[in-house]
């Protein structure tokens, strides 16, 4: 198991480049939680990932990723001046420290540390990959009691933004948001995938949407991004 202390203040940002979008895709300014969240779990899970609107469905559709920590903001770093109509290159991933294999490539035991803050308890257990079995059993079951509030309230976000785009019909939304709302620990597992199958198919609407429209739909999408993360990862112990 590797060994190393993560830092725990700071900034964390983030650059992916795919040879489907002309322009990469960044993150800046970024706590460690949300890092964890929107791109090392996604991508060591190997599930959709999402960053100024660009969709990457798995990392096949990534051609180069970057992690770099920094003390500062990336602001405080520049940019790289280049041709007129030309994106310029923030110098923060020049001057930052470099994360990217030891975030993405080896595998750590969450320290528990870390994580005691982490408004995304599920993400810790997912990657624990030191525990026994008895120790899994027992998490698995935690797992599903901690994020099956979390999963419904995420929903209910999305869907007060998804409604506002023309044409979708609240009344479907609403069937799911029932049937999420109607799910517990105790659910059989027949309820459960009938709620998360209509809750695939809302998604699946939505990121067409979102493909086309990009970050015009900036609040959508952050509401989405939040949604499928919890659904790729919660998905695994129920269907």
């Amino acid at each position: 198991m590797t060994k190393f202390e993560i830092p725990k203040s700071g900034y964390w940002h983030c650059k992916i480049s795919s040879k489907k979008f002309r322009v990469p895709g960044y993150l800046f300014n970024s706590d460690l939680n949300r890092l964890d969240f929107e791109i090392i779990q996604p991508f060591r899970n190997n599930t959709t990932l999402i960053i100024n609107g660009k969709i990457f469905a798995n990392k096949e559709d990534i051609s180069f990723i970057k992690i770099v920590h920094t003390v500062k903001k990336a602001q405080c770093y520049g940019q790289r001046i280049l041709a007129p109509f030309t994106q310029n290159i923030p110098l923060v991933f020049e001057q930052g420290e470099d994360w990217t294999p030891r975030l993405l490539y080896t595998e750590k035991k969450v320290n528990s540390d870390e994580v005691k803050d982490n408004k995304f308890p599920l993400v810790n257990i997912i990657n624990n990959n030191s525990q026994t079995q008895s120790q899994t059993q027992h998490q698995e079951q935690n797992l599903s009691i901690e994020s099956i509030q979390q999963l419904q309230d995420a929903f209910a976000d999305f869907r007060e933004e998804y409604k506002k785009v023309p044409n979708v019909d609240d009344s479907i939304l609403k069937e799911t948001q029932d049937s999420l709302d109607g799910i517990s620990n105790n659910s059989s597992l027949a309820d459960k995938n009938k709620a998360f199958n209509k809750l695939r198919r809302v998604l699946t609407g939505a990121e067409d949407f979102i493909v086309k429209t990009g970050e015009k739909a900036a609040k959508l999408l952050s509401t989405y991004n939040t949604l499928k993360q919890l659904y790729d990862m919660f998905s695994k112990y129920i269907m």
